[in-house]
């Protein structure tokens, strides 16, 4: 015959502690992994051609461990700026003091040029950022 003992207040407050670590952890989570050490840094913007998209330039600053990058994103002309990478472009100068600049020009209202510096170490280069074809041109007129 086994004999069961009875609840006790310290089995309830364990159990009380693990929950509470369980609910901690549910919606400490999500928080957590929105926490980005990042920046940005507006530089520059052009609109399209119609005013419906605009060419976003931008500093982003991930820290001390990190060079700073220029960026290049693609977006509705209301949209703010996300704090995130560039959706097109993303360059660095890797610790050097190669300018951190682009030219960027709509051509269309679906096709911008970008010119940069061909010292610059390049990270991102998208061909197509939704409908709009994105150009690279190194610009050899650099320093």
């Amino acid at each position: 015959m086994t004999t069961r003992r009875p609840i006790g207040v310290i089995d309830l407050l364990v159990a009380l502690l693990l929950a509470l670590v369980a609910l901690a952890a549910l919606f400490l989570s999500p928080v957590c992994g929105r926490l980005d050490p990042c920046g940005n840094e507006l530089v520059s913007e052009a609109l399209s051609p119609s005013g419906r998209l605009r060419a976003v330039v931008f500093l982003r600053d991930c820290g001390a461990t990190t060079a700073y990058g220029v960026e290049l994103s693609i977006l509705r002309a209301e949209a703010g700026l996300p704090n995130r990478a560039g959706n097109a472009f993303s360059a660095d100068a890797g610790h050097t003091d190669v300018p951190l600049k682009l030219d960027v020009r709509w051509d269309t209202d679906e096709a911008v040029t970008v010119r940069y510096d061909p010292r610059l170490r390049v990270f991102t280069n998208e061909a197509r950022v939704g409908r709009v074809q994105v150009r690279y041109v190194q610009d050899e007129g650099a320093p």
